[in-house]
């Protein structure tokens, strides 16, 4: 149905190649949900996000990473990115940074593992102009990043471009609504199956009331008839 065309477009965009796809199954990982397919990102941030992180969203989240690596696991040549992560609930990658003035990017979404390692240091700004001017804030290693995806320090700028752009989160909204709408019609049905269950037992105990009152009106027929044959015959 609607929702199966975004599915695919979703798992062809977090795929992996042949050798990954089968190290995954070997190792059990093959159904791990992918990083981004799990984060949740404030709209207006969407480019950004996908212009720092775009490179992970194919990423497996590994609760025992040293075990992997002590247990000889072998890696090399599959394509495969794994990701450390501790279990529990959601949360925002911590926010921590220097610049009373500069919001984290890190502020802006929220990820089931922590992701400190990738977002530390990276600040959003509303546009290059207004980093720009910031720049002597920022410390060595530190970098800006604006809404439409445009990333920069003070030696290097890098953008994203129509192609490089995968419009994931676009599509995880929109999976998000046709799955809650599916789910809203999945209740529709139930109450409604639920409702002709109700009515269908009123009918049955209907019937069984008139077959009941049939009964008892051939009985009454058939006294009547008995008595006027016993009139008769008198």
């Amino acid at each position: 149905g609607k929702l199966s065309s975004p599915q695919s477009w979703r798992e062809g965009v977090l795929s992996h190649g042949e050798a990954a796809e089968a190290w995954l199954r070997q190792t059990g990982l093959r159904e791990q949900p992918k990083l981004g397919s799990l984060l949740r990102v404030d709209p207006k941030w969407h480019r950004a996000v996908e212009m720092v992180l775009g490179s992970l969203f194919g990423a497996i989240p590994v609760e025992d990473l040293s075990g992997l690596v002590t247990g000889g696991m072998d890696i090399a040549g599959t394509g495969v990115t794994l990701v450390a992560f501790a279990p529990g609930g959601e949360a925002a990658p911590d926010g921590r940074h220097t610049h009373s003035r500069l919001s984290p990017l890190a502020s802006h979404l929220t990820a089931p593992w922590d992701l400190r390692g990738y977002l530390q240091g990276i600040y959003a700004v509303e546009s290059l102009q207004e980093g720009w001017s910031e720049l002597g804030r920022l410390q060595p290693g530190e970098s800006m990043i604006t809404p439409d995806g445009i990333w920069f320090s003070g030696s290097w700028i890098r953008t994203l471009s129509g192609e490089q752009e995968t419009r994931l989160f676009d599509t995880n909204q929109q999976l998000s609504e046709l799955e809650s709408e599916r789910d809203q019609l999945r209740g529709a049905v139930d109450r409604c199956q639920g409702e002709a269950r109700e009515v269908q037992g009123q009918l049955d105990v209907a019937e069984s009331g008139l077959a009941g009152r049939r009964e008892d009106l051939r009985k009454v027929v058939t006294r009547w008839a008995d008595a006027r044959a016993e009139l008769g015959v008198m």
